[in-house]
């Protein structure tokens, strides 16, 4: 095939693939994570010291702060749709990371590389959990592409040369910004530590070079988060472990937790990912057998993609609660641990015709898993017209809706609700104590007097004190289970309060 035939290929499959990426996330349902990360982001931006002045539940705060400086630079209250345009660019910058890697990795090959990159990428986007993971305003999608990019630095380090120590400073800089968005990621970041640390065929003394550059970039990025955690280390506590543990005790406590493990084989026995993992199983015991016929450095990056996925696997068993969304994490080092094994048939098959051929045979198959995963979740294509109706976008709708509330609330007390975004994005104020949603509000009766007042949150019983001093004049519910609603309601409405019914669900209460 010729070059110009690829990069035309990949032009049209890279569009295609952005196109289902863009209309999954402006698409795609409100979920009441993104109400407390787009909150922690625009309360950042207005000067408020997070864990200090108000709850993030369970995160590491950087997210918050790339939000708040979008919020700031673009000047805008679209928080749900900058969220998620933000999400949507990781995404695809995860698709075009795949697509390089395999031909950085096929080097000489690169039309090889590009469509196997190609399949891959398809396989990546089409899977069901990634697609329910991806897109939303929340960590997941940047915290993936700070690794990925990390991987792809990693691949490119040359040691004894300059660049090689910049790079690996760089490494460092990315996956200290992962971790401290999401803590759980410091494992895949030991990993990278120690891959450095006892490096390949390099010298002693050129290892120790990078992984001083690798920890200069580790405490550059480490400055601002520990400057926030000292100013108030208790605050942190509660909210990156103790809540999250409370949580974790009150959907056990309504039963909707499940056992981690019965959640998480539900997750890997889709067909989709039955097939990757089928695929990788295959690829990794090919390596082993064939140990001898890889290079050195082929093989340890073999281990390394392996032990990356690996890791994010077992990080899914950490917090208290298993969610969907931890099972994506591993997807995209599953499908990057096929490029070496299939470098490998390349190489002892490249010469050969037919399609009998192992390496054929294994192009074959990839290309028939991405064709099964495209027929298996062809809601993704669906999806796609509704990129034409940016009206219908689920963050134009909030932020319309939110709009409405503000223009019909024309008072200066702040809106009790936990769903904040109905309140921020129209211009109106909110009770700090419910910016993280139902997540501290759900567990904030379990705790002490003093973990209350320093978690600054209210729950279903304190709700009264906290309208007794501010009360509202408006209320927006529809947005949780109605038991946690009802102290909303029951604690400031009365008989003469207005009601407005919006399409989503949303209800509003507002006081004459």
């Amino acid at each position: 095939m010729s070059n110009r035939f690829i990069n035309v290929l990949a032009v049209l499959v890279l569009a295609g693939l952005m196109s289902v990426i863009l209309a999954n996330s402006m698409t795609k349902g409100l979920s009441h994570d993104e109400h407390m990360y787009c909150t922690g982001g625009v309360l950042l931006s207005q000067g408020k010291m997070i864990y200090r002045d108000f709850s993030y539940v369970g995160q590491m705060p950087y997210h918050a702060l790339f939000y708040a400086i979008l919020y700031k630079v673009l000047g805008t209250t679209q928080y749900l749709l900058t969220g998620r345009m933000f999400s949507a660019i990781c995404d695809i910058a995860v698709v075009v990371c795949i697509i390089g890697l395999y031909r950085r990795i096929f080097e000489s090959y690169e039309n090889m590389g590009t469509v196997l990159g190609l399949l891959s990428a398809i396989l990546y986007v089409f899977n069901p959990v990634v697609d329910y993971a991806s897109g939303l305003a929340w960590n997941h999608d940047v915290v993936i592409l700070c690794v990925v990019l990390s991987l792809c630095v990693y691949l490119t380090l040359e040691p004894g040369k300059s660049g090689s120590y910049w790079r690996s400073g760089l490494m460092g800089v990315l996956l200290t910004l992962a971790t401290c968005m999401r803590i759980t990621t410091g494992l895949i970041q030991v990993i990278f530590f120690l891959m450095l640390l006892l490096g390949g065929e390099e010298k002693r003394k050129e290892r120790y070079k990078m992984v001083l550059f690798f920890l200069l970039g580790t405490v550059l990025v480490l400055i601002w988060p520990v400057w926030t955690i000292a100013s108030g280390p208790r605050e942190f506590f509660l909210n990156v472990l103790w809540i999250p543990m409370l949580n974790g005790e009150w959907q056990r406590q309504i039963n909707m937790e499940q056992n981690k493990l019965i959640r998480i084989v539900d997750f890997l026995t889709t067909p989709n990912y039955v097939l990757l993992i089928v695929m990788g199983l295959h690829f990794y015991i090919l390596a082993i057998w064939r140990r001898r016929d890889f290079r050195d450095q082929e093989f340890r990056n073999i281990i390394f993609i392996g032990l990356v996925g690996l890791a994010f696997f077992l990080i899914a068993f950490v917090p208290p609660t298993i969610m969907r969304q931890y099972a994506a994490m591993p997807v995209v080092f599953l499908i990057l641990g096929y490029s070496y094994p299939l470098l490998y048939l390349w190489r002892v098959d490249g010469e050969k015709g037919g399609l009998t051929t192992g390496f054929n045979i294994h192009c074959i198959v990839l290309a028939a898993c991405a064709a099964v995963s495209i027929a298996a979740n062809p809601v993704v294509i669906r999806r796609i017209p509704g990129l034409f109706e940016h009206r219908d976008w689920v963050a134009m709708r909030v932020h319309g809706i939110a709009k409405d509330i503000a223009q019909k609330n024309t008072g200066t007390e702040p809106v009790l609700t936990l769903g904040p975004l109905f309140a921020l994005e129209g211009g109106s104020d909110i009770y700090t104590e419910l910016s993280a949603g139902p997540f501290v509000y759900r567990v904030a009766d379990f705790m002490s007097d003093s973990a209350r007042a320093s978690s600054k949150s209210a729950g279903p019983e304190t709700i009264w004190e906290l309208v007794e001093s501010r009360p509202p004049k408006a209320v927006i519910l529809g947005l949780e289970p109605s038991f946690l609603e009802a102290p909303l309601y029951h604690s400031v409405v009365e008989s003469d309060w207005v009601r407005v019914a919006y399409p989503e669900g949303v209800v509003v209460y507002l006081k004459r």
